[in-house]
């Protein structure tokens, strides 16, 4: 946790700014930050005067990692530029060398409990492409979480109440009935042959009670629209799991029912609900940084609650629960409603700085330049078992950490098999075999290695170990994972040049031949770490 260790001692000795602090772009240049310029702009002083003044400072906090005056320099433009030395390089190979994965552990979030809500598609269809980037999201922003002493509790929010929900269960149940005289398709009902598919595994003791007059339509329903739901998220789990992808709790909403009255009669208290044409709505003008002038429905003029209303109830679960932070993934399409479940919270009493929302943009399928519609009710889309028949399931959910989550994503099933072997999951596969093969012909060299001359190839993969251990940190802070995904591509890339530029198996110099060994080693750790981030699986041979 070396860089990481820098970054938060330099924040620990200027708390009076808040300054950027990064890897560099720079090729010359290890990590950067604005502080200084910061500084002049806070403390109205030249850079030189600050320079006088914190110079001894920076010495102090960089004498901690073993690093001198050298190993700094401030800039003209007022960014602080830091370089890794060989000798702290050499000290962290061994770090790693040591401590093997724990290296890339850290306790700092020990104790912490962190409830990360994902995919919870509707169960009112099979899961498809536009649901799905989710997951993998979800996934590594989990197991980096646990790699710093969290815990993650994974779940998934069924939405088995609501209007979507029942038209569903009335298109099964139409489908069961299989007479249009005894039970019309629903206005707006779902299309397509997988209302079909989960008719056929219903059983057939409410139909024929239903038909017989022993109930009506609504009780059919009630009855019914579990068992419905519990078959299309049964066909959603088993689809997770080819990808991997798993959740250690299933809410339903329908479980909320009394909380959300509760939640309710606290809003009341609090003055923030108002009647309005048989309705009643949520409007509090105090948050008008977060609404605007925009008044929401809690509970609608029928007299049944809203999503917003449960959705409400469903964060204050999560709270009261004991959970210390809440992470949401959603698609871009819910953005307008993270104000409002934020302007609720602190209603509420709770810290809209414990629940962190996240959004990613849509992926779409396409054929060639053609985009294919994709529609839940009208049973036009490919579903996630058909798109996973017959491609690398593991190359494929790599491919969806592949953009920041802010940019869409394209889907051609044809250029993604044409382009496969360019994919990060193919890189660390590809990797993994190669450090294997070396590993099975090689045997480790006895002896004191000699780092006095390693080529630049040999310390720029060192220092993009150290890289991916920070960037692991930095995702967790800004809840990106796209940076890690973009880390690891930096150490598979330089790896294959120090590969080529650094034969082991030939080298007659037994101290450097030890050296180049034990950077493997080290590669080796940071690839296993990589891929159990990723949760993709590495062969020995390709």
């Amino acid at each position: 946790m070396l860089i990481e260790s820098i970054e938060k001692e330099l924040k620990n000795r200027f708390p009076q700014v808040d300054f950027d602090f990064s890897l560099s772009r720079l090729p010359q240049i290890d990590l950067e930050s604005n502080i200084f310029f910061v500084l002049q702009d806070k403390e109205k002083l030249g850079l030189e005067e600050l320079k006088s003044k914190y110079e001894k400072d920076l010495e102090d906090i960089l004498s901690k990692f073993g690093m001198d005056k050298k190993d700094f320099e401030i800039s003209s433009s007022g960014f602080l530029n830091i370089n890794l030395s060989p000798e702290v390089l050499k000290r962290e190979l061994k770090n790693i060398l040591d401590k093997k994965e724990n290296y890339f552990r850290s306790h700092d979030l020990n104790g912490k409990k962190i409830n990360l809500e994902f995919v919870s598609a509707n169960p009112t269809g099979p899961l498809h492409l536009g649901n799905l980037r989710g997951g993998p999201t979800g996934e590594v922003l989990t197991n980096l979480l646990k790699q710093r002493g969290a815990k993650v509790i994974k779940e998934y929010y069924v939405n088995d109440l609501g209007t979507q929900t029942e038209r569903f269960a009335k298109s099964v149940i139409f489908h069961k009935i299989s007479d249009e005289k005894k039970y019309r398709f629903p206005e707006d009902g779902y299309k397509g042959n997988y209302p079909k598919q989960i008719a056929q595994k219903l059983g057939n003791e409410e139909v024929s009670n239903f038909i017989s007059g022993k109930i009506d339509e609504k009780q059919l329903i009630d009855v019914l629209r579990r068992p419905i739901m519990n078959l299309v998220l049964k066909e959603i789990k088993n689809n997770l799991k080819e990808l991997k992808i798993s959740f250690d709790n299933f809410i339903f909403e329908s479980s909320l029912v009394d909380e959300t009255k509760f939640i309710l009669s606290q809003l009341k208290e609090k003055k923030v609900v108002k009647e309005r044409e048989g309705a009643l709505w949520f409007s509090s003008p105090k948050h008008k940084e977060l609404l605007g002038d925009r008044e929401c429905v809690l509970i609608r003029s029928d007299g049944k609650p809203t999503y917003f209303l449960y959705d409400i109830a469903y964060h204050i679960n999560k709270f009261k629960r004991g959970f210390d932070f809440v992470i949401d993934i959603w698609g871009a399409n819910h953005f307008g409603h993270a104000p409002r479940i934020w302007a609720a919270l602190e209603i509420l009493d709770y810290s809209r700085e414990n629940l962190k929302i996240i959004f990613y943009q849509p992926v779409s399928l396409k054929k060639g330049s053609k985009a294919l519609m994709m529609s839940k009710r009208q049973g036009s889309y490919i579903t996630v078992s058909e798109l996973l028949e017959g491609i690398d399931k593991d190359i494929f959910k790599v491919y969806l950490l592949e953009k920041i989550l802010n940019s869409p994503i394209d889907f051609d099933p044809d250029q993604f098999e044409k382009e496969k072997k360019e994919s990060l999951a193919f890189y660390l596969k590809y990797m993994s075999a190669r450090i294997n093969g070396i590993f099975e012909k090689v045997k480790e060299p006895k002896g004191e290695a000699d780092f006095s001359d390693l080529d630049q190839s040999a310390i720029k993969l060192i220092k993009k170990i150290l890289f991916l251990d920070y960037m692991a940190y930095r995702t967790t802070e800004i809840l990106e994972p796209h940076l890690f995904y973009n880390e690891a591509m930096a150490l598979v890339e330089t790896f294959h040049s120090f590969y080529e530029k650094n034969p082991i198996k030939n080298e007659k110099d037994e101290k450097i031949k030890k050296a180049r060994f034990e950077i493997l080693k080290a590669t080796n750790t940071a690839l296993q770490f990589s891929s159990k981030m990723l949760g993709i699986d590495l062969p020995k041979k390709m």
